[in-house]
Parts: C-alpha cells; structure tokens; sequence
C-alpha cells in the first residue's frame, strides 16, 4: 500500500492547496506514482488550481457509496498522476470517518504516495484524516496567527499519538510584516522542519490559469528538495541544512536583483550623436551613447538660448571695439559775453574784415 501523506493547518489561506499539487507533481517528477486528493467536502478547490473543474462526474462519496467505480472518479492529469475530487455537495458531518479511512486506503494500494489536502481548523473531517494519515505536513506562514494555528494542530497529534509530522513554512517574503523566520521556528519548536517555502508570484499565476502542477518554479524547487527527502525517507534534514539552503536562495535572488538594477541603468541612453540637457537652479546632465559618458553635476547657468563659444567671441570682440571708440560731448552753453568775445577775437585775427 503506498504512503498516505496529508497536508494540515489550523488556518486557512496558507498555501494547501498549492502545496498539495506542486508537491504530487514534484514527487511524480522524481518517478512516483502519485494520487492527490481534495478532502474540504462542501468547499473543494483543488480542482481549480489543477484546470479539473469541468471534468468533474463523479467524486470520492460516489466510489465509497459504489454509485461508480474507481476509474470513473479518478481523473488523470498525466501519467502515473491522478486527481480525486471531493464532494460538492455532503459536508463532513454527513459522511462517515471510518468509511473515508477504508476508501483511501483501499485506493492508496495502486500508488506510491496518496496525498490530502486536508479542510482548514480542526473538524470532524481532519479527525478522519488523522485516522488514515501516516504522516503529517503541518503549513503555516510566518505570521503570529497562523504559527499559533499550527501549534494547536501540533497539540492533536500528540493526543492522536502521531508523532511523524514535519512543518512545511511557507510563503516565506509575502510581508514585511512577517515573523522572521528563525524566531518564527524557535517559537514552534517543532522536530522535524520540511522545507522553508519564499513567496511566488508564479504560483498564483499557475493556479488561477489552472495548470500549477504542469510547471516550475526554480526557487520552489530548490527548497522543495529537503521535503521530498523527507517524504521518500522518513528523515528529515537537520535544521541547519535547511537554514543554509534557504540562506543560499535568499542570497543568491539578491544578488540578481542588484545585478538586475545595474544592467536597467545601462540600457538608460539615447540614441548615437544625440545629447539630453537636463537644466535645474545650478545642475547640468548631460549623456552620450557614443563614448557612454556623463557628466554630473557641471556648473551652469540656465537661460532661454545657450550661445556657442564663436558667438560669445564675437559678442566680446563687438564690446571692445565700442569701448575704443571717442566719447563726444556735448556742446558747452556759452554765455552771451564769450560769444561777443569769441566774435571780436576773429576780427582781428581776419585783418579787421568784418563780414
């Protein structure tokens, strides 16, 4: 009989249902064959992440009231990967625990690996799970309320006697709001850590399109590597070596985005002969595509037309040669004395001629 795993949290939205299908595919990729399995009857959505939700006849209730066979529930979405629905229409405070535990049991003989999505809270459906459930994968974010969340789910399986649970802490990076996470584990406590899961815009991507278990993400997969261990062997890596895995990724996506920026800077140009001014109080910028140089921060003073040097020289040259030139002044007033003195002064000078 292969290994029924289920994948649990206290609260809901912290990433399940993707981990769900990611995980299936990837285990598949490793050459497992692989049954997942949505168990939120009333409140199914594995189907949407998966592009199932029209394919839909028959679910888990019609095989276990024998309405169908297997074969006729069971979807395929690639070889030696399955998808069963859950019910759309009975909750689990109508179905039977013991029944459920039976079905996936007798189901999980033709796999590898048959895995839960398990319903949010602690409900009559995650009792059944913990019935049936080898292991466990506890997913919380690093926020307070849902770290609490899963410390109480942690308490159940202490009372259930299942101690072989793992935690899985996912979209790592969402908020900066968020608990770091070595303080978010040291408050946990928990023995056993899955894998430390960054935030993925892809994801969201993949599932709203409905096809998250045909792609990859190369971030998630490096991360993804300590889980599927822990899964195929039972042993999960220690807390270090995820640690310094993660470490790793985040250093490495920094580093990207800083080499990023540069090359963004780069490409900031125009075209060859071409120059930009960008005038300011006493700031000039100026960029060539020809040389890639600039010059910041040159000393200028803004005005509505910028002369060249030859217009400047012969401005200068106009100035100089004005200034050379005579002065003349005005004629003097003369008094009407001097003008009758002046007059006899050119008599005499004349010989005495009046005119």
């Amino acid at each position: 009989m292969g290994k029924i795993i289920a994948i649990m949290s206290g609260k809901g939205g912290v990433g399940k249902t993707t981990l769900t299908a990611y995980m299936g595919a990837a285990l598949n990729r490793r050459g497992h064959r692989v049954l997942i399995t949505d168990a939120d009857f009333g409140m199914r959505d594995l189907d949407l992440v998966l592009g199932k939700e029209n394919d839909i006849f028959f679910d888990a209730i019609d095989i276990w009231k024998e309405r169908c066979n297997k074969d006729n529930a069971i979807l395929p979405l690639r070889a030696g990967f399955d998808f069963l629905p859950a019910t759309q229409s009975r909750r689990w405070e109508d179905v039977g625990r013991k029944g459920y535990g039976k079905l996936i049991k007798k189901i999980a003989k033709s796999y590898d690996y048959v895995i839960i999505d398990a319903p949010a809270g602690i409900g009559r459906g995650n009792e059944a799970i913990f019935r049936v459930a080898e292991q466990l994968l506890l997913v919380a974010e690093p926020m307070w309320v849902s770290l609490r969340a899963v410390q109480r789910v942690m308490q159940l399986c202490h009372e259930e006697r299942l101690f072989n649970y793992g935690l899985v802490l996912n979209n790592v990076g969402r908020s900066e709001a968020a608990v770091p996470v070595e303080e978010a584990l040291q408050s946990l406590q928990v023995e056993n850590i899955g894998t430390i899961l960054p935030h993925s815009t892809n994801i969201l991507t993949w599932s709203q399109a409905g096809v998250l278990h045909e792609e990859c993400d190369g971030a998630i997969d490096t991360m993804m590597d300590p889980l599927l261990d822990y899964i195929e062997s039972d042993t999960a890596w220690a807390e270090e070596d995820v640690l310094t895995r993660w470490n790793t990724l985040v250093a490495t996506n920094t580093d990207d985005e800083t080499d990023d920026s540069d090359s963004e800077i780069d490409k900031t140009s125009v075209s060859e002969g071409e120059s930009v001014l960008f005038s300011s109080v006493n700031t000039k910028v100026t960029a060539t595509t020809a040389d890639s140089e600039v010059a910041v921060a040159e000393p200028v003073v803004t005005a509505a037309k910028v002369a060249t040097e030859e217009d400047t020289l012969e401005a200068v040259d106009e100035v100089v040669k004005t200034e050379e030139q005579p002065i003349e002044e005005p004629p003097k007033k003369l008094s009407f004395g001097s003008l009758l003195k002046r007059r006899f002064t050119s008599f005499w000078t004349r010989g005495g001629r009046l005119r």
